[in-house]
């Protein structure tokens, strides 16, 4: 595979930039070129905010309509946002727990219905995950590690099959003392996940 591209979206204070930054990480650990675009979106308001990773023999950060080969995504309708950018065949992960815009609040805009918006994705692609972020980071002991959860998950499936020290090696690197413990029970719980889904 001469490259790899990832796009990770959510709102902001969802972590974003740090899980784009942990797979980067991991990435240039197994030796691989990667190019990372910058956070784009109102992260500080709870906006729309993505980013994303290219991996492999690329020239610039900026993944080509139809050139997406995975999406992560924190909150379930930024998919919908991005659908020009991914290619068929695909790997979606989405978080299931809605997070209202401000816009869906103020009564600017309307929350799609995300059932029919996972239907309408299995058009695209079979390989869709979906995982409760609302139990998992209760389980973690902490509603801020969904970003590890879901590099858990990611490391899980290992499109580009990685050594699993790389990704407790990153792991260990961006995270100390009491909340390394915590992240490191997300990262579990994330590659756990994935386990279910393969022994179903």
């Amino acid at each position: 595979m001469n490259e790899f591209n990832i796009l990770i979206v959510g709102v902001g204070g969802q972590g974003i930039l740090k899980l784009a930054k942990m797979i980067c990480e991991t990435s240039i650990l197994e030796g691989k070129n990667v190019l990372m675009s910058e956070i784009h979106g109102m992260a500080q308001r709870g906006g729309s905010v993505y980013s994303e990773v290219r991996i492999g023999n690329v020239y610039g950060p900026i993944i080509e309509n139809g050139e997406c080969d995975m999406i992560i995504s924190l909150e379930p309708s930024e998919i919908l946002r991005y659908l020009d950018k991914l290619k068929k065949d695909l790997i979606i992960i989405s978080n299931s727990e809605i997070i209202i815009p401000y816009t869906v609040s103020l009564g600017i805009s309307t929350y799609p219905d995300i059932q029919k918006s996972f239907e309408k994705l299995k058009e695209l692609s079979e390989k869709i995950y979906i995982i409760d972020g609302k139990i998992l980071t209760k389980e973690s002991g902490s509603n801020i590690t969904l970003n590890t959860i879901m590099f858990g998950f990611y490391s899980a499936i290992n499109p580009l099959n990685f050594k699993e020290e790389s990704f407790k090696k990153v792991l260990y690197d961006n995270f100390e003392g009491p909340f390394f413990e915590i992240n490191q029970k997300a990262y579990e719980l994330g590659r756990n996940e994935f386990l279910k889904y393969v022994l179903k």
